[in-house]
């Protein structure tokens, strides 16, 4: 092991924090550090002792500068930064799925047949910002429904729902329906309260105010398929649209409703045998 002068180690360790590394060609290598000294064998650090040049500049030869370039140090650093972007991207990979996964409906949770239905479905264009909803079921009425509902579960006392319908051109049933919903429980005799829009033009606002009783309606003296359903506490209010844009708030109602209750797209076909397929676009859910 090679002596040195006692001293002589500082006063490197001291030259080198403020001297940069440089080739003799054109290429410079970013300043070093005590610690990059510390990894060369002893004949290494001699040989870099000897190339001090004390008045502020470091010098390797080519040869040097090409071994350095070739460490073990240089090739773990590489792979340590490879790792980690390949980590980044996979990371980001799986975000993008869980958020794919997380809003398969746009701004609704799940769908679901309600009653005895033949089995709908829903789906969402983000391109188009549209919602198509395909459900069964003889009728939202009575004591019971049979529908296919979108929904998502919503906590507040306050809440705006809106959409733009459109309805298939030419339908059998004039009471085929879909809208907008609230809606206690996804049992089919729950209370709720909905502005649905007919296939014969007509808009009403149904409700049932407790589980298992009677539906009862208020139909609107305005057409048209801008519907938008608000709850404020107790009292619950229909508005209606026409394709001029101007929205009339019709009808409303005072209804002992639940903190928590379901918020969604409800399409009914009037028929247990048949589907009926309903275009929501412009939907809007809002909550105080």
């Amino acid at each position: 092991m090679s002596r040195r002068r006692k001293g002589q180690s500082e006063r490197i360790r001291v030259v080198v924090r403020s001297c940069s590394l440089y080739t003799l060609g054109p290429c410079q290598i970013a300043p070093l550090s005590p610690a990059f000294f510390a990894r060369f064998s002893t004949r290494r650090r001699q040989r870099a002792q000897a190339n001090l040049d004390l008045s502020g500049s470091v010098y390797y030869r080519r040869q040097v500068i090409m071994s350095f370039e070739g460490n073990r140090f240089a090739k773990k650093r590489w792979l340590s930064g490879l790792l980690v972007a390949l980590l980044l991207t996979n990371t980001l990979i799986q975000l993008r799925g869980a958020d794919k996964k997380k809003q398969p409906f746009g701004i609704f949770e799940q769908t679901t047949d309600i009653g005895q239905v033949r089995p709908g479905s829903s789906s969402y264009d983000p391109v188009k910002k549209r919602y198509t909803i395909t459900g069964g079921g003889a009728d939202i009425w009575g004591d019971g429904d049979d529908f296919h509902f979108l929904w998502r579960k919503v906590s507040a006392n306050g809440i705006t729902l809106t959409c733009t319908l459109e309805l298939p051109p030419e339908t059998d049933d004039p009471y085929s329906k879909a809208g907008l919903m609230l809606r206690e429980s996804l049992d089919r005799k729950a209370p709720f309260v909905a502005v649905l829009l007919h296939s014969n033009g007509t808009v009403a606002l149904q409700f049932r105010r407790e589980t298992g009783g009677q539906t009862e309606q208020m139909i609107s003296p305005t057409k048209g398929n801008h519907l938008i359903l608000e709850r404020k506490d107790r009292w619950l209010f229909m508005s209606v649209g026409s394709p001029e844009g101007d929205y009339v708030s019709d009808e409303y109602i005072v209804l002992g409703f639940p903190d928590s209750f379901y918020a969604g797209l409800a399409v009914c076909a009037h028929n247990r045998d048949r589907l009926l397929t309903a275009h929501f676009s412009d939907v809007i859910l809002d909550t105080e």
